[in-house]
């Protein structure tokens, strides 16, 4: 059992690992923010917030950004159970999401560069995706606490290729979390 969860943590490190690891080869233009439409559903316009998403680093611009937003942690990563869906035309490789009336709350998200429209995340025979795809951030310290029995003093993080620059991304960020790294 214990081995289970060293390996479902070493495959969130991973995922962690790639989100991070896009290679930015040129400085990123201004963002252009995307206004998402308001929800009128909600009365008490006082207590409604607003969700900034900070998005970076597409390859191109084909297809459809697919944003999924869950206010559960049940829900999260279930397409079916999203709190608000978003299918935005990328306009430029970097951009802003914008969302409107939302209720006071804790919020993730998951987005992914749908590039073919094929309605699916694409993925080699290694089942690593092939399109883009981002989490919200600190998905690291949900792990860790939803992984019992773990020794947080003994977390590694290590990536190959692309994945050794996120290894670095995230040592830069977060320096005092790992014990140790490997980038490749």
């Amino acid at each position: 059992m214990k081995i289970n969860k060293i390996a479902i943590s070493v495959f969130f490190v991973l995922v962690s690992i790639t989100i991070l690891s896009c290679k930015k080869k040129n400085p990123t233009p201004q963002p252009q923010v995307v206004p998402i439409p308001e929800d009128s559903t909600s009365t008490n316009a006082d207590t409604l917030s607003k969700l900034v998403i900070n998005l970076s680093g597409m390859q191109n611009l084909n297809g459809k950004i697919n944003v999924a937003l869950y206010n559960s942690e049940a829900s999260f990563n279930n397409p079916n159970q999203a709190y608000r869906e978003l299918f935005l035309t990328p306009t430029a490789t970097s951009m802003t999401i914008e969302i409107d009336s939302l209720p006071a709350g804790t919020y993730a998200f998951g987005i992914f560069h749908d590039e073919n429209n094929n309605q699916q995340i694409d993925q080699n025979w290694l089942n690593i995706p092939t399109e883009g795809f981002a989490f919200s951030n600190n998905v690291i310290d949900s792990l860790v606490v939803a992984i019992q029995n773990l020794d947080i003093n003994r977390i590694y993080v290590t990536g190959l290729s692309m994945g050794g620059y996120g290894t670095w991304e995230m040592l830069q960020r977060r320096p005092e979390f790992f014990a140790a790294a490997i980038p490749i």
